[in-house]
This record gives structure tokens, sequence and C-alpha cells, in this order.
């Protein structure tokens, strides 16, 4: 009868102590997965003059799958842009442009913004923008057009980060 007493106790004990870590474990799974989701709607790209980074930048494209189902919301990127030499860089000093598309509005975020808290690798160094641009219909595939100076000649340079509106697998 003790023994029978003594087994259901512990069961019971430790059933509650896993059902706290359970809890904890699936909010953590939470957050990772969302942040999984946004890293592979990131793309970054570093510009250099003899192998010196100058300027790097990361965009996030934020609409996802959901853009090839609704035709009526526009696309959104949080764009983030640091310069080594300490300059703070705008959008509208390089040109950024989606599908040939200047951005519809372009809102700078501040440190600490709550766009920012599932972004990964989001950093103090960089500064970022919330870009809109006119939605892009049927294409599973976007190109964010980066044109910028060359280092040495100052001609404008083109790069181009291609995000995708579906699965990405990394």
């Amino acid at each position: 009868m003790y023994k029978t007493i003594a087994i259901v106790m512990s069961v019971i004990v430790l059933a509650g102590c896993s059902s706290k870590e359970h809890d904890a474990m699936l909010g953590s799974f939470e957050q990772r997965m969302q942040q999984s989701q946004m890293l592979q709607q990131s793309e970054k790209l570093l510009i250099k003059d003899a192998n010196e980074t100058l300027l790097a930048i990361t965009a996030t494209y934020l609409n996802g799958k959901m853009s090839l189902e609704d035709n009526t919301t526009n696309e959104q990127f949080i764009v983030g842009l640091y310069s080594v030499t300490g300059d703070e860089i705008a959008p509208s000093d390089i040109n950024l442009t989606l599908d040939g598309q200047e951005p519809l509005a372009s809102n700078k975020l501040e440190e600490g913004d709550s766009m920012l808290s599932g972004i990964p690798a989001a950093n103090q160094w960089f500064v970022y923008y919330r870009l809109e641009f006119a939605h892009t219909e049927k294409k599973k595939k976007i190109p964010l057009q980066i044109t910028y100076p060359d280092p040495q000649s100052g001609e404008p340079k083109n790069s181009r980060l291609l995000f995708s509106k579906i699965a990405k697998y990394l």
C-alpha cells in the first residue's frame, strides 16, 4: 500500500516538473522558429574596395508566401545599412529599387523598435529602414536592385539581392 502511494506521488511530482520545462521549451522553440523563417528571407551584400569592406547592406523580406496569395499587399523589407566610416547612410544615398520600382515609403527604425525583434542578427551598428514597394504580381522571385557609386571610379555600380516569395531552404 505504501509502495503504491509512493509511486503515485513520484509520478505526480515528475509530471509536474516536466510540464514546466515543456512549456519553457515550447516558448523557446516558437521564438527560434520565427527567427529561422526570417533568416530564410534575409540576404546581405558587402561593398568592398581592395578587400576592405566599405558598406554592408542587409535586407529581410517581410511578406513571404502571403504576397503570392494577396494581390493588394505592398512588398515590405527591413534594410540595414552600415558604413565603415561611421557616416549614416540612408536608402536615398544608394538607389534601392524592387523590380525597377522606387520605394513608396521609407521609414527609419529606431534602436529597440519592435519590428527589429524578429530580425536575425540585428545589431546596434546598422541603421535600419522599413521600405515599402508596390506589389509585384505573380512573381515567385523578386530582385532588390542596389545601385551605388564604385569606390574607385565613382561610376554607378549595380548589385542585386534575390528574394523568394515561396519557401527557400538553407
